[in-house]
């Protein structure tokens, strides 16, 4: 597997590698490989867990149009599996993504039925989401969805993200997504 030894450890160049090649610290690796072993025991994950832990966070309806190429393009080697090491150059990718792209890419996810438009609810399963992912939004999915709707029933693309860089409080949490 490259990335375990026989008793679930991290081989030591896995995190060597990772170190220099991310922006993550040792001790940061280590808490996401705690997390990986608990949803992928043997760590490689095939297209279908991938797939149902995506379900887990994210709209089922953008799951099935969009799982299979996030996991080509995770799967760097092309074996059929994302190892950890594969993950975390993945994470380190979304990690160094600007704000404004974080928005454009949870509105695509988002607007389920590709309208072009954000809706209310959606923005609140969008909270929920990224929440349940990060764990660093610390507000009421449907209050801050209201705040950033104000009176509006929809938003279009450039009007979503930028009230939501406008939000310190959601720069914040989706700094970490």
């Amino acid at each position: 597997m490259g990335n375990l030894t026989s008793s679930n450890q991290m081989d030591r160049s896995v995190i060597e590698f990772l170190k220099t090649k991310t922006c993550f610290d040792e001790k940061t690796i280590k808490q996401y490989y705690k997390g990986f072993l608990k949803d992928v025991p043997d760590g490689r994950l095939n297209c279908q867990m991938f797939s149902e832990i995506y379900k887990e966070h994210f709209p089922p309806e953008t799951a099935g149009k969009i799982c299979s190429d996030i996991f080509a393009a995770y799967d760097a080697n092309q074996d059929g599996f994302i190892d950890f090491r594969e993950f975390m150059l993945s994470v380190n990718i979304t990690h160094q993504v600007p704000l404004e792209e974080k928005w454009k890419l949870v509105f695509k996810m988002f607007d389920i039925n590709e309208s072009g438009f954000m809706t209310k609810e959606n923005l609140a399963r969008a909270f929920d989401a990224i929440n349940s992912s990060t764990g660093t939004m610390k507000i009421n999915s449907w209050e801050k969805a209201g705040s950033i709707f104000e009176k509006s029933g929809r938003l279009g693309e450039s009007d979503f993200v930028g009230r939501c860089l406008a939000d310190r409080d959601l720069c914040q949490a989706m700094a970490t997504f």
